[in-house]
């Protein structure tokens, strides 16, 4: 049974604001993983990263109800689903729309502020994965200072 456009652009507006909820969970953990690295406290640090692959484990739910959302949209449309963005639905049902216009807004500030942090995130990661790998092969350089690749392999063997 087909349900009506207004009745689409309410569950895309509840999505819409569901995926900002989303965007700023995955803020709070990679700024909690960014604090717990900076600190130097391994066991935040993996507490952190679990939290944020819980989080990024709800992303594929979230988006699967966006694609059954644009389903109904391409059902009355007949426009391609894939084709479809929160403008141009906004855009086509006219007064209706409005709302989403806001939440576009907001969804986008929200996914930049995790763009911003993810890169941050990385390059800290990087920077600290760098500086103990460094400090291992001075410490572990053979006696003509030759790198670890040469003197051997690390193994974690807490795995």
């Amino acid at each position: 049974m087909k349900q009506s456009i207004a009745s689409l652009v309410k569950h895309l507006e509840a999505w819409t604001r569901a995926e900002i909820v989303g965007q700023q969970k995955l803020a709070d953990c990679l700024m909690k993983q960014m604090e717990a690295v900076a600190e130097q406290a391994p066991a935040d640090v993996v507490a952190a990263t679990q939290s944020l692959d819980r989080e990024l484990g709800t992303v594929a739910k979230r988006l699967a109800l966006k694609q059954r959302i644009l389903a109904g949209f391409e059902e009355h449309w007949g426009v391609p689903a894939s084709t479809m963005s929160l403008v141009s639905i906004a855009e086509r049902v006219g007064a209706e729309g409005a709302p989403l216009l806001e939440l576009r807004k907001e969804l986008r500030d929200a996914s930049a502020t995790v763009v911003g942090l993810n890169r941050k995130a990385s390059a800290l990661l990087a920077l600290h994965r760098g500086l103990y790998r460094e400090i291992i092969e001075t410490l572990l350089a053979d006696e003509h200072g030759n790198p670890l690749e040469q003197a051997g392999s690390l193994v974690d063997a807490s795995v």
